[in-house]
């Protein structure tokens, strides 16, 4: 018993202990750092009846609050352990974001027997999430900005020059002008295609609503330009908590398709986002050469900022192999959408 207190009391970690009617009946020290009271003051609560916990007590943000009770509600003998990450709104205001390991512990009889929540502090990570993807946005943008400004104003000077030319040499007769206007076509291709990149680097217009249009435009604009079959299917009816969500969404499809294109060798992509009420799910997979180590986990910049995004989502990404094929990847991103907030938030981790 010494050993096991000597470990729960071991910081940074948040560790409680609570019973299946919600009577707090064990913290350690640094839980009680974090309530800023003595262990005395928070034994005893009752975390299923927020009404009647004292105003110091933290408080799970609204908007997390109905996953953590959908995590709690769903342990049992058949799922112990549940990890989420969410925010913690503490007395002065401030709100911290944190994870937390919750797990249920069983009677001999099949029984639930009590309750374990350990978490810890996770908010400069999620900070540190966030710069970094925020930087990239901002890089992708003035790329944006700078392709507009340039190649642009380029290809605008040019398809009048060429314009230009195409009404002399008609004026002439001569044999060359059906030239400058197959040449005047491609130009204008060209600046179609330009203004679909810039769009594509940072979609400033895309909304929550607008995801799965703007998924099955990726498909298409993918189809056209590699000449390649790349196919989008989009179920479910959710929506998303905020056009960045959306845009996170978008831009991991986005870097999977890409990496399927430059790395893979594929010929056939397909992308698949479902928004369901309690899950969405996001999946590519082609038909490339696939990973072949499956020892060795993918690396580089475009998986890290994947990866990025999945935790600003509070979700989950996977690299690997399709389902029974040696060949080919599947990408798949998994996250909860944000669910509506509630009058009386429940404060458990």
């Amino acid at each position: 018993m010494r050993k096991a207190a000597r470990i729960t009391d071991a910081p940074p970690e948040y560790v409680s202990r609570f019973r299946t009617d919600g009577v707090v009946t064990y913290v350690n020290e640094s839980y009680c750092h974090l309530v800023g009271r003595p262990r005395e003051d928070i034994l005893g609560l009752n975390l299923f009846t927020p009404e009647q916990l004292p105003p110091w007590f933290p408080r799970i943000h609204p908007d997390d609050m109905p996953l953590v009770q959908q995590l709690i509600e769903s342990l049992g003998p058949h799922k112990t352990v549940g990890v989420i990450e969410n925010r913690l709104i503490l007395a002065g205001g401030s709100v911290r974001w944190t994870r937390w390991v919750n797990m249920v512990v069983m009677n001999n009889d099949g029984t639930l027997g009590y309750y374990q929540s350990v978490g810890r502090d996770i908010s400069d990570e999620h900070n540190m999430d966030q710069d970094i993807v925020e930087a990239v946005d901002r890089e992708r943008q003035q790329i944006g900005k700078d392709m507009h400004d340039g190649l642009g104003q380029v290809l605008a000077g040019t398809a009048y020059m060429v314009a230009s030319m195409e009404r002399k040499l008609k004026l002439s007769y001569n044999e060359l002008a059906p030239k400058a206007q197959d040449i005047a076509q491609q130009i204008a291709r060209a600046q179609e295609q330009l203004t679909r990149i810039i769009s594509g680097l940072h979609p400033v217009d895309l909304s929550a609503e607008e995801l799965p249009l703007a998924l099955q435009q990726l498909a298409k604009d993918t189809s056209e330009y590699f000449h390649m079959r790349c196919h989008c299917r989009a179920t479910g009816t959710t929506r998303l908590s905020s056009n960045s969500a959306a845009a996170h969404v978008y831009h991991i499809a986005q870097e999977a398709t890409t990496n399927a294109i430059k790395h893979a060798e594929a010929t056939t992509i397909h992308i698949r986002i479902h928004l369901g009420k309690t899950n969405v799910s996001l999946t590519v997979t082609d038909d490339g050469i696939g990973i072949r180590n499956t020892t060795q986990r993918p690396s580089g910049m475009g998986l890290r900022i994947m990866e990025h995004r999945a935790r600003i989502l509070g979700g989950e990404l996977s690299v690997g192999c399709r389902d029974g094929d040696r060949t080919g990847t599947r990408v798949t991103l998994r996250f909860k959408p944000a669910a509506p907030a509630v009058t009386s938030p429940t404060p458990h981790g």
